[in-house]
């Protein structure tokens, strides 16, 4: 139950990443989405379509799955442990 909460909020909070903007510095005509790792890209033309990076966006689940799963892990067993 803990595993499937936690995967559903590192999917939530991936696809929010989307929406953060971290083209480098230098890149010209197109804007680079999704934090730690840019899996959405744009180019910047009318009638362009925006481009996605499967792999990028498996590891950006994976990246905030760990660190939730862990959190999520704690909490369980700090709650359970006051309820007996």
């Amino acid at each position: 139950m803990i595993v499937s909460i936690c995967l559903g909020f590192a999917i939530v909070i991936t696809i929010l990443s989307g929406f953060v903007d971290v083209t480098p510095q230098g890149i010209l005509g197109a804007t680079w989405h999704g934090w730690p790792f840019a899996w959405r890209y744009v180019i910047v033309y009318p009638g362009s379509p925006e481009n996605y990076d499967l792999k990028n966006f498996t590891f950006d689940i994976v990246t905030w799955f760990v660190p939730i799963l862990a959190i999520g892990g704690l909490l369980s067993t700090r709650f359970s442990r006051k309820r007996k």
